[in-house]
């Protein structure tokens, strides 16, 4: 790789941050191929190329770090101690009713699909909240469940180009450790990842954090 501006420790980071966003959209069979300094993912199916990364940027200024953290998928992970069990936690993570209560200040509601009780697998909503001063919609579809440990939403249409969310739900002593998951991707090209960059990562992290406060408070009055 010399000549590239690239060392080795770039190469690995950037074969773990490729193998994240291979896990993102669930191919097991897919191959990260490193060849030539291009780096291609094979992952193709719905997301028309979504994954393909072109080659290995050969500036001293521009590393490979910086060119696959700009190119690749967003992640934010959270984790939660609740003193309640896992059981309620799931629960609480997939209320309707808790949802709208977690992101009151938005002015979230539901706009199509499930409007109270629990969301099962293969529900859909639509959701509409503001957002950066936006009405925006979200439609998500429960894509998998496994009570109590694990459920996934995905964005089915909206603003993110893709978006996709994993909760999962570990027994601990004096109760469950909440984890997230959430992964999503900007559109707009090189604009929607510099947003990201300044303004919609932490936006979206407070989301999360407020919503998993509120329920912790709930979950844990209910164990109270």
């Amino acid at each position: 790789m010399q000549g590239h501006g690239i060392t080795a420790n770039d190469c690995i980071w950037d074969i773990v941050r490729l193998k994240e966003f291979n896990d993102f959209f669930d191919e097991q069979d897919s191959a990260l191929k490193l060849k030539g300094g291009f780096y291609a993912e094979d992952v193709k199916r719905d997301y028309k190329g979504l994954v393909t990364l072109g080659p290995a940027p050969r500036s001293k200024s521009f590393t490979a770090r910086k060119f696959a953290r700009f190119m690749t998928v967003t992640e934010i992970r959270l984790e939660t101690r609740i003193n309640a069990s896992p059981a309620v936690c799931f629960n609480a993570s997939r209320d309707v009713g808790l949802h709208l209560g977690s992101a009151a200040d938005t002015g979230e509601r539901v706009l199509a699909g499930r409007t109270s009780g629990l969301c099962e697998l293969g529900d859909e909503i639509t959701w509409q909240a503001r957002h950066f001063g936006i009405r925006q919609q979200l439609s998500v579809k429960i894509t998998a469940v496994d009570f109590p440990r694990f459920f996934v939403d995905e964005m089915t249409r909206g603003a993110f180009k893709a978006m996709r969310h994993e909760h999962y739900f570990e027994p601990v002593e004096g109760g469950c450790l909440m984890k997230d998951k959430f992964r999503y991707e900007t559109p707009f090209s090189i604009f929607g990842r510099l947003f990201d960059a300044l303004v919609l990562h932490q936006h979206m992290r407070a989301f999360l954090l407020k919503r998993n406060a509120f329920l912790k408070q709930w979950c844990e009055k209910q164990e109270g």
